[in-house]
């Protein structure tokens, strides 16, 4: 299990708190404690997308250009919209034709010049988890503590 460091108290287990104790959360099947796991520290809307760059956001497709390459997104957890280039489509979604309006989640970085961009765009499918149970998937862990975790 990977453990990191922190100031002045050394390795800290996934999931521990400075003080030693552990946040209840969803991954240990309990409701959360205030605060884990939701932006209640951020004011939203935030405005640059950038201090959501941890976050899975969710939002529509504004507009979408597959001759040109690129689209736009906007949720209402930032200011303006985020261009997006076709290529940050997720792969397992290249085929899929994405249209205005339609729901989508995605990431944010920052581009070479530091302009916030929506990265591992992918349409909202209104699947739940028990439409896909035996099935494989790819994905990467977004958290993990003790036997939990989330994908996406």
């Amino acid at each position: 299990q990977a453990m990191c460091e922190v100031d002045g108290i050394g390795p800290v287990p996934p999931g521990a708190i400075a003080d030693g104790g552990y946040r209840k959360g969803p991954e240990d099947g309990e409701p959360p404690e205030e605060g884990f796991g939701t932006l209640a520290h951020l004011q939203l809307p935030v405005k640059s997308a950038l201090d959501l760059k941890q976050e899975r956001l969710s939002g529509v497709v504004t507009k979408y250009l597959p001759v040109s390459g690129y689209g736009m997104v906007k949720s209402h957890m930032f200011e303006g919209e985020l261009t997006f280039r076709i290529d940050r489509i997720m792969p397992e979604f290249q085929a899929h034709p994405l249209h205005e309006n339609e729901g989508v989640e995605f990431d944010v970085q920052a581009d070479d010049v530091g302009k916030p961009v929506a990265v591992a765009v992918k349409p909202v499918l209104g699947r739940k988890p028990y439409d896909v149970l035996g099935q494989r998937h790819r994905g990467y862990v977004r958290r993990f503590a003790e036997r939990w975790g989330f994908l996406n």
